[in-house]
């Protein structure tokens, strides 16, 4: 009888050591794909992309009636400055894949408000949201999908970075 309850205790170990290595592995991963988001928010390529776009969304903002999201893309194409569509594409997908990333818990959400929250709120609050609204009614709906993750992402960072009016 020792004997078979000395092969249950070994087996119950192991199994319970097996689970909680799985679980700290997944926890560390977790924790990693945030560190990876912010190296790849803090890059050069998204440096430069993040400075680009500011200046095309700022400078939209400050028309009188600021362009669609496909008015931009036009505008841009027509006036050669691919770049800066790109740029804006390499953020607005960046947010994408992290609201696609929280949402499926592929990273650790405290720690990811705490690294890219103030980062996240701000850009979504005055640049993408403001886009994405103006887009919903010249623009075919379909074209603007990739706002739903992003839309998610925000939901779940809490009250934002308060903006100047």
């Amino acid at each position: 009888m020792e004997i078979i309850a000395g092969i249950v205790g070994a087996i119950l170990g192991a199994l319970g050591t097996m689970i909680v290595a799985r679980l700290e592995s997944r926890r560390t991963g977790r924790l990693k794909a945030v560190y990876d988001l912010y190296a790849r928010w803090h890059s050069s390529e998204m440096n430069y992309a993040r400075i680009r776009a500011h200046h095309v969304f700022h400078s939209e903002q400050q028309n009188r009636v600021p362009k669609s999201y496909w008015q931009i893309n036009e505008s841009l194409w027509a006036g050669g400055r691919e770049d800066d569509w790109i740029a804006i594409q390499l953020v607005i997908h960046y947010f994408e894949s992290c609201g696609e990333l929280l949402e499926e818990g592929a990273i650790d959400r405290s720690l990811f408000q705490r690294m890219m929250g103030r980062y996240a709120s701000y850009w979504i609050d005055r640049y993408i949201h403001p886009l994405w609204f103006r887009s919903l009614e010249p623009d075919d709906g379909a074209e603007l999908g990739w706002y739903t993750k992003i839309a998610c992402l925000r939901e779940n960072l809490g009250p934002g970075v308060p903006l100047k009016a």
